[in-house]
């Protein structure tokens, strides 16, 4: 399997392939390129390229057996990413969808199956994520397209005008759904070191996200860095082993470190960056100190809590909070000619958990005389239960160790309200790191998130969709 991966994989993710990662941002130049050869990837596959009016790319095979036979399903993912990201977040489940495609065709499999690449699934242009996919699914419309706006002011509707297609939607009733995407955490990795064998993620559901602007006036780098404590530890004493809490703080989109994963503090003179290096454990880059952490900015993945691992923006907090010299500090990833700005992007599994979380937080934000700005909202979504599992009994077939798995990422599979929908995730072996272009994989592990996609496809086909 590792060639036919590798020869739908690559052409994919060399677009907007750099020294610095992968710059593929949602509804531009690059993203149209990668749809573009996924269309004719498809063709090669003698599957003719639908896409509607979000942009989204796909087409569908009926098999060998009568027109229409057997339950539609469907495995996709997105070809975007963030700015500087890795290569396999997202390509590597588009290029899994079709080398599914090109096995079953081989066997003569006698079913249906939709292989589809959703536009815009990452927040990072327009602060929403899965935007192709809301659209498919009727949760995002007109109206509300034309006021997201990115950093340019240019509206998500008029970035879409350039792509939309006139296929329906690819999301159909009675559809089932299947995605494969690389972990963004370490919890596989770890566990396929100590058992000494690749081990797959059977995701049961997907937390729910909420993203907010927060637009403080001038207060100083001290104060602004006590508030993403406070805000970091309120949020820690919520969060359990039960009901898993994570907030992460990301710089506005033109920062200077946006998708990178550290973060400079500009000091007045060598004595403060000293200080600052050593008391935070960061390194003096000539006027500034470098902050470090286990996460990058984007840390929306597992282990999703407060319990484990800090990213680099509270790393530096800390430093700054620590530290006796902070007169004349500068924090260019946040500041702006106003005052502060920065994202907050809280995720858990259950929506309740996140209203109460922002109701503890909001007294923080405005005691320093900040205002919230609603930027958007992704539900959480309990997967299908009755698919895990067979999922589950599918890979005991086979031999491949599993993990029954929550995930703290959002992804597309969990938009479209279908009633079957499932994700299995491969192990990250970059320390767990999203978003990032240390990402990396190791291709006995693909190939057994392959081998798995390809038999549950087979099986819930064989079941009749049940």
């Amino acid at each position: 399997m590792q060639p036919l991966f590798n020869h739908y994989f690559e052409p994919l993710a060399a677009v907007g392939a750099g020294p610095d990662g992968r710059n593929c941002l949602a509804y531009t130049a690059e993203e149209d390129l990668a749809h573009e050869r996924f269309c004719a990837q498809l063709r090669a596959l003698g599957v003719v390229p639908q896409q509607d009016a979000w942009g989204n790319s796909y087409g569908t095979w009926v098999g060998t057996g009568d027109e229409g036979c057997g339950p539609l399903i469907a495995i996709g993912s997105h070809l975007d990413g963030v700015p500087n990201g890795g290569r396999y977040d997202g390509v590597l489940g588009v290029a899994a969808a079709l080398v599914v495609l090109h096995r079953l065709q081989q066997q003569g499999w006698p079913g249906r199956l939709r292989v589809i690449a959703w536009r815009g699934e990452e927040s990072a242009r327009f602060r929403s994520s899965c935007l192709g996919s809301k659209g498919a699914s009727g949760l995002l419309t007109e109206p509300m397209a034309a006021q997201r706006l990115d950093a340019q002011g240019v509206s998500l509707r008029q970035a879409v005008q350039g792509c939309r297609g006139q296929a329906p939607s690819p999301v159909a009733a009675g559809m089932a759904l299947l995605e494969l995407h690389i972990e963004q955490g370490p919890l596989l990795a770890r566990l396929g070191r100590q058992q000494q064998r690749p081990v797959v993620g059977v995701v049961s559901a997907i937390a729910g996200s909420r993203r907010q602007r927060w637009q403080l006036p001038n207060i100083g780098v001290a104060r602004l860095a006590a508030l993403l404590l406070a805000v970091h530890e309120r949020v820690a004493t919520l969060d359990s082993p039960e009901q898993p809490l994570r907030v992460t703080f990301t710089p506005v989109q033109g920062a200077p470190n946006v998708g990178r994963d550290h973060t400079l503090l500009r000091c007045r003179d060598p004595q403060q960056a000293a200080l600052l290096a050593a008391v935070g454990s960061g390194t003096v880059c000539g006027p500034n100190v470098r902050f470090q952490g286990p996460h990058t900015f984007h840390s929306g993945g597992q282990p999703m809590n407060q319990r484990e691992g800090v990213d680099q923006i509270i790393v530096a907090a800390r430093a700054v909070v620590a530290s006796s010299l902070n007169e004349g500090l500068q924090w260019p990833d946040f500041q702006v000619q106003a005052g502060f700005h920065l994202q907050l992007d809280l995720r858990a599994g259950d929506a309740a958990r996140m209203t109460e979380a922002l109701a503890q937080m909001l007294p923080l934000v405005q005691g320093v005389g900040g205002q919230v700005v609603e930027l958007g909202e992704t539900p959480a979504d309990a997967l299908s239960s009755s698919w895990a599992m067979q999922m589950q009994e599918v890979a005991q077939r086979l031999g491949i160790a599993v993990l029954p798995m929550v995930s703290g990422a959002g992804h597309d599979v969990q938009v479209p309200p279908l009633s079957h929908k499932g994700l299995l995730f491969i192990a990250s072996q970059a320390q767990g790191v999203s978003h990032h272009h240390s990402e990396a994989v190791q291709m006995d592990e693909v190939v057994a998130g392959l081998r798995l996609l390809e038999a549950v496809v087979v099986a819930h086909a064989a079941q009749g969709g049940a």
